[in-house]
């Protein structure tokens, strides 16, 4: 990584303190984070910080989830040359009052489903919407995790027009079919409401 390289970077990390969206704040990390990274193939917006986008901020991650193929030691050597430093798994940028997480490849879905994303700092690629409804289904189911399948009830109530066949699909190869329509349902409720006239 070229000292030129990394000190763009640096500068596109620091204009970022000046921004007060989290979510841009979030997606412009990772942009800048992917720029750095794409040698060692393009890294993926995942996890919470997916659900963030998808949600348009509704739901604010702790951190930005980059899937990416890059090994420990080029990934220590950039965050450490861009200020991040290390606490546990994450790495925290405290000027930028940013967390970053790199969980472990492969993706939990299909590559053709990642959607590209241009932001000020450069492209990212998102985590595809179905992938990652069936992602936090599994979290809500096998890890109990309540606040996943209420997301994922906003997420669809937000994009009804999804791939339904592939999205059911994965579900019933997963064995979380149950749980989809459970969401699916509340989702369509939410729909139903939220296009009710206001009452006098």
């Amino acid at each position: 990584m070229s000292p030129e390289r990394l000190a763009e970077a640096r500068n596109r990390l620091g204009a970022l303190r000046e921004v007060r969206n989290p979510l841009e704040v979030q997606l412009r990390v990772a942009a800048v984070l992917s720029g750095l990274l794409r040698e060692y193939g393009e890294p993926i917006v995942v996890g919470g910080s997916a659900v963030s986008f998808y949600t348009g901020g509704a739901y604010l991650s702790r951190d930005v989830d980059l899937l990416t193929e890059a090994g420990a030691e080029v990934l220590r050597q950039v965050l450490e040359g861009l200020g991040f430093e290390r606490t546990g798994a994450a790495w925290v940028h405290r000027d930028v009052d940013v967390v970053v997480d790199f969980p472990a490849p492969p993706l939990a879905g299909d590559p053709a489903r990642v959607v590209r994303v241009q932001t000020e700092d450069g492209p990212i690629r998102v985590i595809g919407l179905e992938d990652l409804l069936v992602d936090r289904l599994n979290a809500a189911v096998h890890w109990k995790d309540t606040e996943a399948k209420e997301w994922c009830v906003t997420m669809l109530a937000v994009h009804p027009d999804l791939d339904r066949p592939y999205l059911d699909r994965r579900a019933s190869e997963e064995g979380i079919a149950g749980a989809l329509a459970e969401v699916r349902a509340e989702a369509e409720r939410v729909r139903r409401e939220g296009e009710r006239p206001p009452v006098d």
